[in-house]
């Protein structure tokens, strides 16, 4: 039990790790609103334990806005691959967009993010 502990702190750990650098992005943009906590949902993928889906809604979100994202576990220590933003809780704005995680070149354990598929769908 004390294992599935360890696992389940060190994902909201690297979840909120993320959600603290999605902030120094989109803190200027008003449906970017994460100061009032964040309800995490941790499920499996592709029933491996070393793989796993974090579902982040911050606080005050409707239902559908979400960040969703995908961790794998490398020796030891739980890395983004890959996520999804998104945030459909205004009424005059949206906002989609897919992520992934670049450890690349020197840097070790730096991670930075790389983004895919950026729209702003007006809504009605």
């Amino acid at each position: 039990m004390n294992e599935q502990k360890r696992e389940i702190r060190a994902l909201e750990y690297v979840a909120c790790d993320l959600v603290a650098k999605l902030d120094t992005l989109f803190c200027h943009f008003k449906w970017w609103d994460v100061g009032h906590g964040l309800d995490l949902v941790i499920k499996p993928y592709a029933n491996t334990s070393n793989d796993k889906v974090v579902i982040i809604r911050p606080v005050g979100w409707q239902q559908l806005s979400h960040i969703g994202c995908r961790f794998e576990e490398r020796d030891g220590t739980w890395r983004l691959m890959q996520g999804q933003i998104t945030a459909l809780h205004l009424d005059d704005e949206s906002f989609s967009a897919n992520f992934f995680a670049d450890y690349g070149g020197n840097r070790g354990n730096e991670m930075s993010l790389r983004f895919e598929g950026v729209a702003h769908p007006q809504k009605g």
